[in-house]
């Protein structure tokens, strides 16, 4: 799928997410680190646990999102943890990990 699409139909689905593990202090957000304190693996276990697809779909800009392998997910979001916002999702465009910048993630599916 070409970069624009995914960004289009990424910011489309975000409107309809159900986040899970809602509290009233963090919303559905959990702290992963900034700076060279990324909880990396607790990140990538927390993506294959979630993700049962082999490909999946970074939300990024209109020009740099992309369709990408599950086993090279660590590769390509290792730069932009905890200094961009982007968004993982899966084929079908279902289920979220949304990251922000300020180093904290959030899980969603679609409401259905």
């Amino acid at each position: 799928m070409e970069s624009r699409l995914i960004y289009k139909v990424s910011r489309h689905c975000l409107q309809n997410i159900e986040w899970l593990n809602a509290t009233v202090e963090n919303g559905a957000w959990v702290y992963i680190g900034n700076g060279y304190e990324i909880r990396k693996e607790f990140i990538l276990s927390s993506i294959s646990e979630y993700f049962a697809d082999e490909i999946l779909y970074i939300s990024w800009t209109r020009n740099g999102s992309k369709e990408i392998p599950k086993e090279t997910i660590e590769t390509a979001i290792e730069n932009m943890l905890g200094v961009d916002n982007f968004s993982i999702w899966d084929i079908n465009f279902k289920k979220v990990i949304e990251f922000d910048k300020m180093g904290v993630m959030r899980l969603g599916k679609v409401k259905t």
